[in-house]
């Protein structure tokens, strides 16, 4: 006399012959060919969706990325470096500053403000950095940009486990300046800014 035995729908031996009077072990290793079966097509299914779904992995790419020049204003204005970066997996994206003159070493941008995905916002926020969204880093904005603060070499680093590539783009930021006076001689005057004229006359203007 046996008593059947269902184990995820694959019938097994008897775990005990009345008529042989032994404990068998033959329901455990035909579960496990069973099982070690079912673990081998699972792997191929996961390898099949992942070719479907994930292409080949590859080191970060960044385009986009470029100079560019804009004139301080009173009423503000926004400069917008766009760091396009593609990978896979899919790069993080970190951005550095270094001033034109190098007067401080180069540090990195912990920017914790966002436009909410709308760049015009700029007109209602203060001066300062911003990314265009919420944790989107590929975009950063310069919010009333400021001769001061914000000129210098932009750097964008996309990174992943298989590598990293790195762009970067210069900000110009130009002062609008106004006519004090003309001076013949005078080449410094603390804040003010001197331009020398074709003839060798120095006009000094305030920025």
């Amino acid at each position: 006399m046996f008593h059947e035995n269902l184990l995820f729908g694959v019938r097994l031996a008897p775990l005990w012959s009345i008529s042989e009077g032994h404990f068998s072990f033959r329901p455990v290793i035909d579960f496990l060919a069973h099982f070690e079966s079912l673990l081998l097509l699972l792997f191929f299914v996961l390898l099949l969706i992942k070719w479907i779904y994930h292409p080949e992995l590859s080191v970060p790419i960044i385009s986009g990325l470029r100079d560019q020049t804009v004139v301080q204003k009173d009423n503000g204005d926004h400069v917008k470096l766009t760091c396009n970066a593609i990978g896979n997996p899919s790069p993080t994206i970190s951005w550095f500053f270094t001033r034109n003159d190098r007067s401080t070493p180069r540090e990195e941008l912990h920017v914790t403000f966002n436009l909410g995905g709308d760049e015009r916002n700029c007109i209602s926020r203060k001066s300062g950095l911003y990314f265009l969204a919420q944790n989107g880093r590929s975009l950063l904005i310069i919010c009333h940009p400021n001769y001061e603060m914000h000129q210098g070499n932009y750097s964008c680093q996309a990174k992943n486990f298989l590598g990293k590539d790195e762009k970067s783009a210069v900000v110009n930021i130009e002062s609008k300046c106004h006519l004090i006076f003309q001076h013949s001689s005078c080449r410094t005057m603390g804040r003010l800014q001197l331009t020398q004229q074709p003839g060798g006359q120095w006009d000094i203007v305030q920025c």
